[in-house]
C-alpha cells in the first residue's frame, strides 16, 4: 500500500473498509480511480448488488498504469471523485458485491481532513490531521499559526473560526490612591481627643489581592462575533492609625486600659459583559455594558476596658467604661456602558506573544451614603458582702446612636487598559502575566466623609501585576 494506492499484478484492485480502520483520503486521489467510464468495463454484479445498503458500490476492475515517479506524488484529492460522505459516516462501503462490517462508529470525520499546507507532506506519511491533539506543523499555536478545522457539537459548523472557548484566570496585586494619614489624624483630636495620647503607628493603602476571570465564545450562526464575560475584583486594601494604649482610665480602676484608632478598608469589584467584533484576525473592538462597585468604610473607635470589681465589704467601684464609634459606610454602584479595542496576539516567536486591551466609558453612578455614631456606656457593680442574703452585682448598659442616610447621584468615568505577556505551553494551554491600570473619576470615599465633606467626588488610580493561565479550546 503505498499513499492508499493498491498496486498488484492481477487485476481487480477493490478498494475494502475494515471496522476501525480509518480510510485515507488519498485513496480517491487518481484520476482514474473510480470511474470506470475509464476503461470501459463495466461489472455487471453492480446493479444486482446495489439495493443491498441502499447506494451504489464502489467497483473497479481497472488494470493498474504503470507505477512511475509521478505515481508516487502525493496530489490533492480530487473532490468530484471522492464518495459521498454519508458512505463514511455509515460505514458501509462494499465491494463486488460483498457486505462489509460498518466503520468503527467512534471514527471522527475531521480524521479524514486535509491538512491546509499540502507541501509539508512527506510521500508515504499519514496525511490526516488528527483532531485537536495533532495536525500539521503551521498549526501549532493558536495565536500565531490558527486554529484547525474542527466539527463542533451542536450548532458548531466547519468553519474556520478559532477557538470555541477562550478562558483566561489571573490573579493580581493592585494598589491603589493613598489617602492623607495625617489630615485623619488631626480630624480625630478635633472631634474628640480621648485616647490620643503619644506617638501613632500609621498604615496607608498598600497593594490588595484580587483576580480576574474571562470568558469568550464566538456564535456559531453570528460568525465575525464574540460574547466575553469579564469579573474582576480586589479585596481589602487597608489604611490605619492606632495610638498606643493609655491607663489607668478615670472611674474604671487602676488596671482599666483604653485605645483609639482609625481602620480605613477599600473593595472594588467589577462585572462586565461585551460583544467583539472582528476587524481581522487580531484587532477585535468591542461594547458592552459594566457594573462597578467600590465600597470605603472608616471607622474612628475608642475602646475602654476594665475587669469586673471585686466583691468586698465594702465592694469595689463601681467601675463604668464608654466606647465611642464613628463609622462612614459609602458604596458607590456604577452602572453604564463601554467601548473599546482588543489586540489578540503580537507574535514575537512561536511560544511568546503578547495580548492587550484599552477601555473607556460612561457611567450612572449611585452613591449610598451611611453614618453611624454611637457612644456606648457600660456600668458594673460588684456584689457587698455585708448584704449575705442579697446579691447587689449588676451590669448596666447605655447606649446611645445616632445614624445618618442618604442618597447621592454623580456622572462618572473609567479608563482601563492591560499588556499581556503569554507564553504558549501547548495548543490549549499558556502562561500569562502582565500589568494592569485602571482609573475612576467622581466616585465619593469615605475620608472625604471624615473630614467633614460627604458630597466631595474623587478619582482614584488602581495599577498593578497580574499572572495566571489562559485556555483555548
Amino acid at each position: 500500500m503505498l499513499c492508499g494506492l493498491s498496486v498488484s499484478a492481477t487485476p481487480p484492485v477493490v478498494a475494502q473498509s475494515t471496522a476501525g480502520q480509518i480510510l485515507e483520503p488519498t485513496i480517491w486521489q487518481g484520476p482514474e480511480m473510480g470511474s470506470s467510464q475509464a476503461s470501459g468495463v463495466i461489472d455487471p454484479s453492480a446493479t444486482s448488488n446495489s439495493n443491498r445498503s441502499g447506494y451504489a458500490p464502489i467497483h473497479m476492475a481497472v488494470q493498474p498504469p504503470p507505477i512511475t515517479p509521478q505515481a508516487l506524488e502525493v496530489s490533492p484529492p480530487n473532490p468530484a471523485a471522492m464518495p459521498d460522505r454519508s458512505l463514511l459516516e455509515a460505514g458501509s462501503l462494499q465491494s463486488g458485491g460483498s457486505s462489509q462490517p460498518p466503520q468503527d462508529a467512534s471514527m471522527s470525520s475531521s480524521s479524514l481532513m486535509l491538512p491546509e499546507d499540502e507541501a509539508a507532506v512527506v510521500p508515504g506519511q499519514r496525511v490526516g490531521v488528527r483532531p485537536y491533539g495533532g495536525g500539521h506543523p503551521t498549526d501549532w499555536s493558536w495565536g500565531c499559526g490558527g486554529s484547525p478545522y474542527q466539527n463542533g457539537p451542536g450548532m458548531c459548523d466547519d468553519y474556520r473560526v478559532g477557538p470555541r472557548w477562550h478562558v483566561t484566570a489571573d490573579g493580581f496585586i493592585m494598589s491603589r490612591d493613598e489617602t492623607d494619614l495625617t489630615a485623619l489624624s488631626d480630624q480625630m483630636i478635633a472631634n474628640d481627643p480621648t485616647g490620643t495620647a503619644g506617638d501613632p503607628q500609621l498604615e496607608n493603602f498598600d497593594y490588595g489581592p484580587g483576580g480576574r476571570i474571562t470568558f469568550t465564545s464566538q456564535v456559531p450562526r453570528c460568525i465575525g462575533y464574540q460574547v466575553q464575560a469579564v469579573y474582576e475584583g480586589i479585596i481589602d486594601w487597608d489604611a490605619a492609625i492606632v495610638y498606643p494604649k493609655t491607663s489607668p482610665v478615670a472611674g474604671a480602676g487602676a488596671t482599666s486600659t483604653q485605645q483609639r484608632s482609625l481602620h480605613y478598608t477599600s473593595d472594588f469589584n467589577s462585572a462586565e459583559l461585551n460583544w467583539l467584533t472582528s476587524y481581522n484576525d487580531n484587532w477585535h473592538p468591542f461594547f458592552g455594558v459594566r457594573y462597578i462597585q467600590v465600597a470605603d468604610r472608616l471607622n474612628d473607635f475608642l475602646n475602654q476596658e476594665t475587669p469586673s470589681p471585686l466583691a468586698g465589704d465594702p465592694p469595689q467601684g463601681p467601675f463604668t467604661v464608654t466606647d465611642t464609634k464613628n463609622l462612614f459606610d459609602i458604596d458607590n454602584n456604577l452602572m453604564g456602558f463601554q467601548m473599546g479595542i482588543l489586540r489578540q496576539s503580537w507574535c514575537i516567536t512561536r511560544r511568546w506573544s503578547i495580548e492587550g486591551f484599552a477601555s473607556g466609558g460612561v457611567y450612572y453612578n449611585k452613591i449610598n451614603y451611611f453614618n453611624k455614631m454611637g457612644t456606648y456606656t457600660t456600668q458594673q457593680i460588684a456584689d457587698d458582702t455585708s448584704t449575705a442574703t442579697t446579691d447587689e452585682s449588676r451590669t448596666d448598659f447605655a447606649d446611645t446612636v445616632n445614624n445618618d442616610a442618604s442618597d447621592l447621584s454623580e456622572i462618572a468615568y473609567v479608563g482601563e487598559a492591560s499588556i499581556t505577556g503569554v507564553c504558549q505551553l501547548n495548543k490549549c494551554w499558556a502562561l500569562r502575566g502582565g500589568y494592569q491600570v485602571l482609573w475612576i473619576d467622581h466616585v465619593h470615599l469615605a475620608d472625604a466623609a471624615f473630614l467633614g465633606d460627604p458630597e466631595q467626588s474623587d478619582s482614584l488610580l488602581f495599577h498593578g501585576w497580574h499572572a495566571g493561565i489562559e485556555c483555548r479550546r
